[in-house]
């Protein structure tokens, strides 16, 4: 399995696939079968470290997005 900061590092990279203002889970950002496939204890460091680089970036790099939660 992928070490958690390479999975960080994907979810950020899906953001830029979304629409301003578009809604969503850190979930939503992976396939059905691969978020699965992440161990729970994983997952929830994912949204932890998610949050934390989200809130970091200020929104910049995600396109400017404010409603990402």
């Amino acid at each position: 399995m992928n070490d958690v900061n390479e999975l960080l590092a994907e979810a950020i990279k899906e953001t830029k696939k979304l629409e301003k203002g578009e809604v969503f889970l850190v979930k939503d950002l992976f396939k059905g079968y691969l978020w699965n496939r992440i161990p729970r204890s994983d997952r929830i460091l994912l949204g932890t470290l998610f949050l934390n680089q989200i809130k970091r970036m200020d929104g910049k790099e995600v396109n400017n997005r404010k409603n990402i939660f």
